[in-house]
C-alpha cells in the first residue's frame, strides 16, 4: 500500500498536466481567442488588378452622364463586387439586394427598370451579354463590364 501511494501522484501529476494543458488550449480555440468576432474589420481585400466599368445610361431624357471607372478587383471578384467597390469609392450610386446567386441590382444611380418603356439594366462582361447573374459572374484584371439601360436584346435567356 504505501508503495501504491507513492506511485500514483508520481503518475497522476504528469498526465494532469497535459490535460489541463489541452483543456486550456481546447478552450481558446473554442472561444476564440485574440478575435473578437463583433467588431472585428474583415480582412483586407489583396487586390490583382482593375477592372474597367462603364454604365450606359442610354439615350433616355434626362439621363445621368454615363459613367467610366476603374475598379480594382480580387480573386473572387464578381460583377456585383465590382459594383459593390465602386459604390464604395464613390463612383456612383445603387440600389441592390441579396448575394451570390441571389444578387439584383435594382437602381444605378437612382435609374431602376421601367416597364412603360420596357428598358432595364442589361450587363455585358467583354463585350458579351451575361448568362449569369451579377454575383456569380466573375471578373479577372483587364476585364470589361458594362452596364446598359436598355430594352431587352434579342438573345437574352428567358
Amino acid at each position: 500500500m504505501w508503495f501504491e501511494r507513492r506511485l500514483r501522484p508520481q503518475i497522476e501529476f504528469p498526465m494532469m498536466k497535459n490535460v489541463v494543458a489541452c483543456l486550456l488550449l481546447l478552450g481558446g480555440v473554442l472561444t476564440g481567442t485574440g478575435c473578437d468576432r463583433g467588431t472585428a474589420p474583415l480582412a483586407p481585400v489583396r487586390d490583382i488588378g482593375t477592372v474597367d466599368l462603364i454604365v450606359d445610361f442610354g439615350d433616355q431624357p434626362n439621363a445621368p452622364q454615363k459613367i467610366e471607372v476603374v475598379v480594382p478587383c480580387s480573386v473572387d471578384s464578381t460583377v456585383f463586387t465590382t459594383m459593390q467597390r465602386a459604390l464604395q469609392n464613390g463612383d456612383l450610386k445603387m440600389e441592390a439586394s441579396g448575394t451570390g446567386e441571389t444578387a439584383f441590382i435594382h437602381s444605378i444611380n437612382g435609374v431602376a427598370g421601367d416597364a412603360g418603356t420596357g428598358n432595364y439594366w442589361f450587363f455585358f462582361l467583354n463585350d458579351q451579354l451575361a448568362q449569369l447573374g451579377a454575383g456569380m459572374a466573375e471578373v479577372d484584371p483587364g476585364d470589361q463590364v458594362r452596364w446598359s439601360y436598355q430594352v431587352k436584346p434579342a438573345n437574352f435567356p428567358e
